[in-house]
């Protein structure tokens, strides 16, 4: 059989698929990020509505979409003060569909429907219905009741676009993606709180695997310490426990940098694109932060 050949019939592949022994899954953990989207397909006429009569608080973010759409690339920005992100989310309430959302929560999800035996999210800054969307897919919520019993859920807004709405950057390869935006969230949602460490070490030690994202989240150095602390922590449950960190593209400078000295030197693999990947490149060029060992761990990150 000629090479090409292998690529190109469909039923090679599906037969290599079904001779391979499926791996035993062990249960695990994913957090912290989890919140319910508000899924907005772009259309031609919503295109045409924003430059016609404007939506408000959109008309700012109305040329980072666009930015979005002709690179075919995910971004997401995050709206800082809550007045003006209520008045945005206001004016999407009867667009698009409710569903799961935040990397933690989606990833949750996705694993209990992969047939992983025990999904468990750590959520301290969830609200009820987040919570809710969780059990009803199977995953266990750990909410952490003390200090997050008045917590609200929140809404992201998610627009999904094809990739022929807009004309494409030179050199772009057409696909569909999504531009988010997203309530900054409080540093407490990232962070496990001390008094329930113990019970929730307890709770996880059946665990092999551990996704964790919503660092972004985090502003000082003390904040991201304590992150890097119960990192290692949720490591120690298990000698063959391995963490997976996920990035995004809305992260500041100092937040980029933060990430790199205390995050990642306690991760097995991260997740990025191509966008994020160039913040972290461009962080690593910092006459601080260009030491052969934080290289040495941003390239181990990226091999695993």
């Amino acid at each position: 059989m000629r090479g090409y050949d292998v690529f190109v019939n469909a039923g090679v592949w599906e037969k290599l698929y079904q001779s391979l022994q499926k791996p035993e899954l062990d249960p695990v953990l994913t957090g912290f990020n989890a919140n319910i989207d508000r899924v907005i397909p772009v259309t031609p006429g919503m295109l045409r509505s924003f430059k016609q009569h404007g939506v408000p608080a959109f008309d700012a973010l109305l040329d980072r979409l666009k930015q979005s759409m002709r690179s075919c690339s995910a971004d997401e920005v995050f709206i800082s003060e809550p007045s003006r992100y209520r008045e945005l989310s206001a004016s999407f309430s009867r667009s698009g569909t409710l569903s799961m959302g935040g990397q933690a929560g989606i990833a949750a999800v996705h694993l209990c429907r992969l047939g992983v035996p025990s999904v468990t999210c750590a959520v301290p800054g969830a609200g009820p219905k987040t919570c809710a969307l969780l059990e009803h897919a199977g995953v266990i919520p750990l909410r952490f009741e003390s200090g997050a019993g008045d917590r609200s859920d929140m809404i992201h807004l998610i627009f999904e676009y094809p990739p022929d709405l807009v004309p494409l950057a030179d050199g772009v390869v057409p696909r569909s993606n999504r531009f988010i935006v997203s309530p900054a969230h409080d540093p407490s949602t990232v962070i496990i709180p001390d008094a329930p460490m113990n019970a929730f070490l307890e709770q996880i030690a059946s665990c092999r695997r551990a996704f964790l994202s919503g660092y972004q989240y985090l502003r000082t150095e003390q904040e991201f310490l304590t992150a890097a602390r119960q990192i290692r922590l949720i490591r120690s449950v298990h000698p063959l426990m391995r963490t997976h960190v996920e990035c995004v593209s809305e992260a500041d400078r100092n937040v980029t940098t933060m990430m790199l000295r205390h995050i990642l030197p306690d991760t097995d693999s991260i997740g990025l694109n191509e966008r994020e990947l160039g913040m972290f490149m461009h962080a690593l060029r910092a006459p601080d932060l260009s030491s052969a060992g934080y290289t040495a761990t941003f390239s181990c990150c990226l091999r695993a």
